[in-house]
């Protein structure tokens, strides 16, 4: 039994090793493909998304600062549209995939916390509003009744 106990924990510890070996591999080639890491996370220029047509043309979404950008990508550089109002950057920005760098675990987590503080937001304006119109229909009711009373 401790034979065998012994041999799956060996087999723990060399996939878990395979799979670090692995991560290290990739960061080393993004590193050499020129991908951001660390603290180049932040930026004015951020692509959202590239799509490659063929090998010599592609289509590009890139944030600029508070617009997104589409772009023809060949042997000139096209712009093809901008886009500046602030409710269809934010929803670019969501509809985007993840980035290339690759997003942590605290940033994910963030991410999603933004998502969700947004909903939420958006359901309580929704409830404020409902609430402000039975209240217009009481106050306007309350009126009415006194008008007739009079």
């Amino acid at each position: 039994m401790w034979g065998e106990l012994l041999q799956v924990g060996l087999s723990l510890v060399f996939v878990v090793g395979l799979v670090y070996v692995a991560y290290w591999l990739m960061l080393k080639w993004r590193n050499r493909q020129g991908a951001p890491t660390g603290p180049e996370k932040v930026g004015l220029i951020k692509v959202l998304e590239k799509h490659h047509i063929d090998g010599q043309h592609a289509l590009a979404a890139v944030e600029i600062g508070d617009e997104v950008v589409f772009l023809g990508l060949g042997q000139d550089v096209t712009v093809l549209s901008r886009v500046s109002d602030p409710e269809a950057v934010e929803r670019l920005r969501q509809m985007a995939p993840l980035p290339a760098d690759f997003l942590g675990f605290k940033e994910q987590l963030a991410r999603v916390g933004l998502r969700m503080k947004r909903e939420e937001w958006g359901q309580a304006k929704e409830a404020m509003r409902t609430q402000a119109e039975e209240l217009k229909e009481q106050m306007e009711r309350l009126r009415s009744r006194r008008g007739e009373g009079k």
